[in-house]
């Protein structure tokens, strides 16, 4: 996610002073980021993918892709989370002389750490749910002409994340109530936010340096390298440039991505079912892939589960409340076929009605809560999906 100087997405970040030699999955891992984000950025847009040395895979995660900001499909990046070691990349698709810095923010939802921070913290959840070692995350970020900046996190702070991730992947495991997950949620949430606001001033500090008349398109010395050098190796996160060895391969246009596992085209498509009259079947992982496509309701239903309605009975309630709103497009998401189903959001307010629409601040489709008490009226979802008057649309949730 790529930003100016004194907007409030900068990021976090520390040094790991001396580059360490590539390694062999590091050398196959940047020459898939690199072969693929060459095509798949050539839109202007950010995406995030992610290479698996134990599947020589590579795995688009993208669920909206923008200029500045991406998301990321949190239900599929966890199943990967049973690998041993994954690397994480993204693309920054600018030419300016902030390209090949990670980005971030003061605030725990945008920024390069901060996505790193929850990926950190969402394998720790995996893990504990699923009784799995945790993953061992490396991130970089690729530019348009093939430069990767490794970044990351020290030791302790990846296990601070990973503590955090742990204990709500314990909640989750032993059924606690929506306070406790909520309160565990803005813990964690507090953590993410706390990196960025740290790296956010020493990034300021540089700057400020640096290039005092605040020029730094024309300071020869700002540079990631130099920004790096700032920092010690005990620090809580860390940059560091490329290594040669791991960036000899330039991508081309003309590569042929069919041996990546996960990808087709430019998206990362995922194939859905459909279960007729307009409703679409969904496991945990397509979830955020259709969700991401536009506005969309989606209800988790199951024949015997607290606060969830059987599917039959929560497939006509949609069809019910979109009878105004014709084009929401609607899905199903069985939890007694998928039990993991029961993970998915798991501090909305109604587990069995989804609301996804695209955030008019961030540009992003998000999930949010009608702000109402009792059950929801066909015109109140014309009005928030659909945006037909009269009323107010809420405000979205974080």
């Amino acid at each position: 996610m790529h930003i100016l100087l004194f907007r409030a997405t900068v990021l976090a970040a520390v040094l790991l002073a001396q580059p360490l030699s590539a390694s062999a999955n590091e050398i196959d891992a940047d020459r898939s980021a690199k072969t693929y984000f060459a095509e798949a950025c050539a839109d202007g847009n950010e995406r995030v993918g992610v290479y698996a040395p134990a599947t020589r895979s590579f795995t688009d995660i993208t669920t909206s892709a923008r200029a500045g900001t991406f998301a990321w499909n949190h239900a599929r990046f966890e199943e990967l989370c049973a690998l041993p070691e994954l690397y994480v990349y993204h693309c920054h698709t600018t030419a300016d002389v902030l390209t090949r810095f990670p980005s971030g923010g003061e605030g725990a939802f945008s920024g390069d750490f901060a996505s790193a921070a929850e990926m950190e913290f969402s394998c720790a959840k995996a893990a504990t749910l699923y009784d799995q070692p945790v993953a061992s995350l490396i991130y970089g970020v690729v530019t348009p002409q093939g430069e990767i900046t490794r970044y990351g996190f020290t030791a302790p702070a990846s296990e601070r994340l990973r503590a955090a991730g742990r204990t709500f992947g314990r909640l989750l495991k032993s059924g606690a109530s929506r306070g406790d997950l909520e309160r565990a949620q803005a813990e964690a949430r507090n953590i993410f936010g706390e990196l960025n606001g740290e790296y956010f001033a020493r990034f300021i500090r540089f700057a400020l340096k640096t290039c005092p008349d605040g020029a730094i398109e024309r300071c020869n010395d700002f540079t990631i390298a130099r920004f790096a050098g700032t920092w010690s190796p005990d620090d809580r996160m860390f940059v560091r440039v490329g290594d040669a060895a791991a960036t000899e391969t330039k991508p081309t246009a003309a590569n042929n991505y069919s041996s990546f596992e996960g990808l087709s085209a430019f998206a990362g498509a995922i194939r859905i079912a459909q279960v007729g009259g307009g409703i679409t079947e969904l496991t945990p992982e397509t979830l955020g892939s259709f969700v991401a496509e536009g506005k969309a309701m989606v209800s988790i239903c199951a024949d015997a589960a607290d606060g969830l309605r059987p599917c039959r009975e929560a497939t006509a309630r949609m069809i019910r409340l979109t009878e105004s709103c014709p084009r929401v497009r609607l899905a199903v998401l069985d939890q007694d076929k998928h039990p993991k189903a029961r993970f998915a959001y798991p501090t909305a307010k109604d587990r069995s009605l989804l609301l996804f629409k695209t955030n008019p601040q961030s540009g992003l489709n998000e999930q949010f809560d009608l702000t109402i008490m009792g059950e929801p009226t066909p015109q109140m979802i014309a009005m928030v999906l659909c945006d037909q008057p009269p009323f107010k649309l809420p405000s979205f949730s974080q």
